[in-house]
């Protein structure tokens, strides 16, 4: 199975939608909050499952969690706020452990992390339009096994799309193409 981990989308699925043109055999979909409506949005358009939670900009309330059902085993899921991520991983990685978890996927901080605490890999994909890690975006990509191995890897916007602006010819193009005198 392979998962798709997103967050702190913030209404712009720009990159989200580019992002999902390259990628391939994609079977479910993790949104870590911060506008769960795009979560939804995804889900309709892409048909694939989703889990969602709300993020910190969602609106008032306790911070959401959501559990994700893998072959690898469950994934909890959270945008990361309600367990001070800003300051540490270690009361995310506890939260996990306590609902039999060995992974947490959490956003929040926009900055992208696989890290393993307390044998607990805790998965932040950044943010495709509002990165703080000096990169033009990212997202996580999980592939979960049957033999309950898994994998997470940080995956950069630039990577899967290109970066940058394209190349559309220069000077020495434009001397070429009219070298004939025409």
């Amino acid at each position: 199975m392979r998962i798709l981990v997103i967050s702190d989308t913030h209404g712009s699925l720009g990159k989200a939608f580019d992002v999902w043109e390259k990628l391939r055999n994609i079977d479910l979909v993790i949104h870590c909050g911060d506008h769960k409506e795009d979560a939804e949005t995804l889900e309709k358009l892409w048909r694939v499952p989703v889990v969602a939670v709300k993020g910190n900009c969602d609106g008032f309330g306790p911070a959401e969690e959501a559990i994700a059902s893998t072959p690898a085993g469950e994934i909890f899921v959270t945008h990361g706020h309600g367990h001070g991520v800003d300051y540490g991983l270690e009361e995310l990685a506890e939260a996990a452990k306590d609902r039999g978890c060995a992974i947490a996927c959490f956003g929040h901080t926009h900055v992208p992390v696989v890290e393993y605490v307390d044998d607990v890999c805790c998965v932040n994909p950044g943010s495709l339009p509002r990165p703080k890690d000096g990169k033009n975006g990212s997202v996580a990509v999980i592939t979960a096994e049957e033999n309950g191995d898994f994998y997470a890897n940080i995956v950069y916007y630039d990577t899967i799309c290109g970066g940058g602006q394209r190349t559309r010819g220069g000077h020495l193009r434009d001397i070429l193409n009219y070298s004939d005198g025409q």
